[in-house]
C-alpha cells in the first residue's frame, strides 16, 4: 500500500485555504483546518508566521521592523504566502482599534503598495533565486496608468492615489465655497480630506509626519525633500496649540471632527480643523503644499519600487540564464 502524500499548502482543500485567509470562519471549515493542521504542525507554523510578518508590515513601528528582519531569515518561503491582515492604532486609554482592512495579500506586496521600500529591499535580499521571478511577477502585476502624460505608470500604492486627487477636489470646491461665505461647507470638505488621510498606511503616514521643512511652494519646486530617506518610524504631530509633539490619533481626522493634517512650509505637520472663516484661505494655500507633497511622494515611490524590480530583474537574467532561455519567455529589462 502507497504511503499517503504529505499535506502542504499548495495541496490544502480550497475551504480550507479560504480559512485560513480569512474569507471563511464557519466551524466546519475552521475545524477542519484545525485537524489538517494538527496532522501537519508545518502548515500551522507557516500560516502563523506569516500572518505575523504581515502584521508586522502593516503596521509598521521599529520594533515590528526587527521583527520582520527575524521572521524572513527564519523562513523566507512565508514572504509570498497570501495571507489576510488588517492595520491597528492607538486610540485613548491605551486600547487599539482596526484602522484599515487590507483583505488577503503577501508580505511582499503589502510592504509595496505600503510603500515601504526599505523592507521590500530585504526581503528580496531574503527571498530564495528560484523564488525571485514570482516575487518580481506580483509586484509587476501591482502596475496600473500613470496619473498624467508625462508619468508612464505608477503602482498600487493604498490611499496614496486617492489623496492625491482629493486635493484638488478640495481646493476647488473650497474656493467655491469661500465666495458664497459657506463656511461651514468648507469645514465639511476638510473633514472629507481627513478622511482621505486615514486611508494611508502607517509608513506613509510616517513619511507625511516626517519633520521635514518644505518651504513655500517655489522652494519646494527648486529643492524638493529627498523621499527615499527612510523616515523615523513613528507618527508625531504638533497638538492643536502647536506647542508639544503628540502621537498621530487617526481617529480624530475626518469628517465628525472637520479635521485633517496639513503640513506646508512647518517643519513638523499640524492636526487642526477649520474653525473660523478668515483661515480658510490660509489652509487652501497649505492644502495646494500638500498635494505637491503627496504628488511627489508617488513619483519617488513608483521611481523606488522600479529600481527594485529591475535590479532583481538583472540578476535573475545574471545568475538563471539558463532558467529563463529553457522557459521560453525571456526577460526584458
Amino acid at each position: 500500500m502507497a504511503s499517503p502524500r504529505p499535506l502542504t499548502l499548495s495541496s490544502l482543500p480550497k475551504e480550507l485555504m479560504n480559512s485560513y485567509l480569512g474569507a471563511l470562519s464557519d466551524a466546519r471549515s475552521l475545524s477542519n483546518l484545525a485537524c489538517t493542521c494538527l496532522k501537519n504542525r508545518d502548515i500551522c507554523r507557516k500560516i502563523r508566521s506569516a500572518q505575523e510578518l504581515l502584521h508586522c508590515v502593516l503596521n509598521s513601528s521599529e520594533a515590528n521592523k526587527k521583527r520582520i528582519v527575524e521572521l524572513i531569515t527564519a523562513d523566507p518561503s512565508i514572504i509570498l504566502m497570501p495571507v489576510a491582515g488588517k492595520e491597528v492604532y492607538p486610540i485613548k486609554d491605551g486600547k487599539t482599534d482596526i484602522k484599515n482592512d487590507r483583505g488577503v495579500t503577501t508580505p511582499l506586496e503589502a510592504a509595496a503598495r505600503c510603500g515601504d521600500m526599505p523592507v521590500v529591499k530585504m526581503m528580496f535580499a531574503t527571498i530564495p533565486m528560484s523564488q525571485k521571478q514570482t516575487a518580481i511577477d506580483r509586484l509587476q502585476a501591482l502596475k496600473k496608468p500613470g496619473a498624467t502624460p508625462t508619468d508612464t505608470h505608477s503602482y498600487a500604492f493604498w490611499g496614496l492615489p486617492e489623496l492625491r486627487a482629493a486635493y484638488p477636489v478640495y481646493l476647488e470646491r473650497a474656493a467655491a465655497a469661500q465666495a458664497t461665505r459657506g463656511f461651514d461647507a468648507v469645514k465639511q470638505l476638510y473633514g472629507d480630506l481627513g478622511d482621505t488621510q486615514k486611508n494611508l498606511p502607517w509608513f506613509l503616514l510616517q513619511i507625511f509626519c516626517r519633520p521635514l521643512p518644505l518651504g513655500t511652494l517655489a522652494h519646494f519646486a527648486t529643492l524638493p525633500p529627498d523621499f527615499t530617506v527612510e523616515p523615523k518610524r513613528d507618527c508625531i504631530v504638533a497638538s492643536t496649540d502647536g506647542l508639544d509633539a503628540i502621537p498621530l490619533d487617526v481617529a480624530s481626522l475626518g469628517r465628525g471632527t472637520f479635521t485633517a493634517l496639513y503640513k506646508g512650509w512647518w517643519v513638523s505637520p499640524r492636526s487642526l480643523s477649520v474653525r473660523a472663516g478668515e483661515l480658510t484661505k490660509r489652509f487652501m494655500t497649505l492644502a495646494r503644499a500638500d498635494s505637491l507633497v503627496m504628488t511627489t511622494l508617488e513619483t519617488v515611490l513608483t521611481s523606488e519600487l522600479d529600481k527594485i524590480i529591475q535590479a532583481e530583474l538583472k540578476l535573475v537574467v545574471e545568475i538563471s540564464p539558463s532558467v529563463n532561455s529553457l522557459a521560453g519567455h525571456p526577460v526584458s529589462l
